[in-house]
């Protein structure tokens, strides 16, 4: 009995042992906490040129390349669009890679009002001097700030005292920005044709569904969680409720709620959907505009702040110059602007179009005579 209470000690004592010592290889965050931050973000931009150069004009959408830097003619495809001169090649060979490289063929070019600028989302650490630095890629114009993702980078580095920036690169995997695929479907979500014989009444969704980008799921969900609201609401309650008033009253009538989807936009890793709604039960047809605007890249619906530079209180003041341009009464640009400055840039509706945000008022926002939505735009950061 003893000795077996013995080995159940040292089993146990055992286990507390290994459950202690951290799992080799894992992979932690370690955004806040590498060594020498500074230097490792001047090692990344080192990179800045050749990966935006290589996303841009070499590399087709969606597409992945990998470099190992243990071989010469990875470290050369890299070092080529970093000097004219040749001279340089092995300065920069050294401080990036932590050794020379030969027969590099240059790539001589002209920016012009280009810049490539890479923004940093993450860095992991994968063992004891080992790091991966992940962020996406942009060109930004420098004459007005404007920016277009190219694509997403992740560096692999490792720790080396000796090292200009205290790291070196070891392997680096880039891949191309790509388009979210999109799909419509026209759904029928009402029908009068059984139940009714003079009004001829139909709700429709025309509903979006998306692939081929990681948040999918999360903004098909969104999207048909908008579709089930709206056959919930309390104008798709009205509107049963005026279709069968008026069906009883013998009025012979075609009534139609039709929510209309269409993409708008589909660049930066951002997807934006402006969903427009027509509905008629008799005298004049009233309309509506809102959007939904995604992240591509996880599903989340973003906010304005995400698309447009500024403050809060920069951003608004964009917003009333807008209304100023409308060609609006005094009254409803009054009111326009009383409505932007009370709301919060989150809750306000708008869509993306090119380089500009929509923001879109809903009907009777601006007055009992608004039976319409009212919109406006602003420039976003991108081009």
């Amino acid at each position: 009995m003893k000795l077996t209470k013995k080995i159940l000690a040292t089993v146990l004592v055992l286990a507390l042992t290994i459950a202690a010592v951290p799992v080799m290889g894992a992979t932690v965050d370690a955004t806040n906490t590498v060594p020498n931050k500074k230097s490792l973000m001047k090692l990344v931009d080192e990179f800045s040129t050749p990966i935006g150069v290589t996303e841009e004009y070499i590399m087709q959408s969606g597409k992945s390349m990998t470099y190992n830097f243990s071989k010469v003619t990875a470290r050369a495809d890299i070092l080529r669009f970093k000097t004219e001169k040749k001279k340089e090649v092995n300065k920069y060979s050294k401080r990036m890679f932590g050794k020379k490289t030969s027969k590099v063929t240059l790539y001589p070019g002209e920016w012009g009002d280009s810049q490539v600028v890479m923004e940093i989302d993450s860095i992991k650490k994968t063992s004891k001097k080992n790091y991966y630095v992940k962020g996406q890629v942009y060109f930004t114009n420098l004459r007005d700030g404007k920016k277009h993702l190219v694509g997403t980078f992740r560096l692999y580095v490792q720790r080396k005292k000796t090292a200009k920036y205290k790291y070196v690169a070891t392997k680096l995997k880039l891949t191309k920005w790509k388009k979210a695929t999109t799909k419509s479907s026209k759904i029928n979500l009402f029908s009068s044709a059984k139940k009714y014989k003079n009004i001829k009444a139909t709700m429709t969704y025309q509903l979006i569904t998306v692939s081929g980008v990681d948040g999918a799921k999360g903004i098909n969900k969104a999207l048909k969680g908008d579709m089930d609201a709206l056959q919930k609401s309390k104008s798709a309650t009205n509107f049963y409720t005026w279709v069968a008033e008026d069906d009883a009253k013998k009025i012979k009538d075609t009534y139609y709620f039709t929510a209309t989807s269409k993409v708008k936009y589909n660049m930066n890793n951002i997807l934006s959907v402006r969903i427009t709604i027509h509905w008629y039960v008799g005298g004049a047809e009233n309309t509506d505009e809102y959007g939904y605007n995604f992240d591509a890249r996880t599903g989340k619906q973003i906010g304005i702040k995400k698309v447009v530079a500024g403050s809060t209180k920069t951003i608004k003041k964009k917003m009333y110059k807008a209304i100023d341009k409308k060609n609006w009464s005094k009254s409803y640009k009054k009111k326009a602007k009383k409505y932007i400055k009370k709301t919060k840039l989150s809750k306000l509706e708008f869509y993306m179009k090119n380089d500009k945000v929509i923001i879109c008022m809903e009907p009777y926002t601006l007055g009992k005579k608004q039976r319409d939505f009212k919109s406006f735009y602003i420039f976003s950061i991108y081009f």
